[in-house]
């Protein structure tokens, strides 16, 4: 609908793709991936469209290789006193759509370098950035966490989603899907 050519690479250890060395699980090494899975298939700038994790992970991707940059309700979250790597853990002990170990180290690598950590350098490139930020469920610090965002990268456009949870592609799809192919429809036309 939108005329974007769509690759989901799959991260190491998901979606039947061999593990990877547990030290390669921080955001910048697996951005580092990417990128050398995306040059395998001869592609030098991309605009990726990351949630969760995977848009922790598109922070740090090199900033001469973004076209754009989009963030499902990520980028933006600070937290208190993370978690030491045997509590993650201990909290992913039980999931079954992955590698517990994984998982849990994963998102330990996201505790030691923290998406809001990499705006400076996506603000300092000029990276064009689309935030579309949960609502749902309340949680008292996200006004100030947006500001922040805000402050980081005054060029973002950031949109709250009213009634969204985290996992926008499943609370809201077709109004997310939407707004991310307008938006990146109108950076890239805007570019041409």
């Amino acid at each position: 609908k939108y005329g974007f050519h769509v690759l989901a690479p799959a991260l190491p250890g998901l979606a039947g793709s061999p593990p990877a060395p547990l030290e390669d699980y921080l955001p910048s090494r697996l951005a580092e991936i990417v990128v050398d899975e995306l040059e395998q298939r001869g592609l030098k700038r991309f605009a990726p469209v990351g949630f969760s994790w995977g848009g922790t992970i598109g922070c740090r991707l090199d900033p001469d290789r973004l076209e754009a940059l989009v963030l499902l309700d990520v980028g933006y979250q600070t937290s208190g006193e993370p978690p030491t790597l045997e509590e993650r853990l201990a909290e992913f002990a039980g999931v079954e759509f992955a590698d517990p170990t994984i998982v849990g180290t994963a998102f330990h690598g996201v505790d030691r370098e923290p998406a809001v950590e990499a705006l400076p350098m996506l603000a300092d490139a000029g990276v064009d950035v689309l935030l579309l930020a949960a609502t749902e469920p309340y949680v008292e610090r996200r006004a100030a966490d947006l500001a922040g965002f805000r402050r980081a990268l005054p060029h973002a456009d950031v949109r709250e989603v009213q009634g969204a949870e985290h996992n926008l592609l499943e609370t809201r799809p077709s109004e997310t899907v939407r707004a991310v192919g307008e938006w990146l429809r109108a950076v890239t036309m805007a570019r041409a």
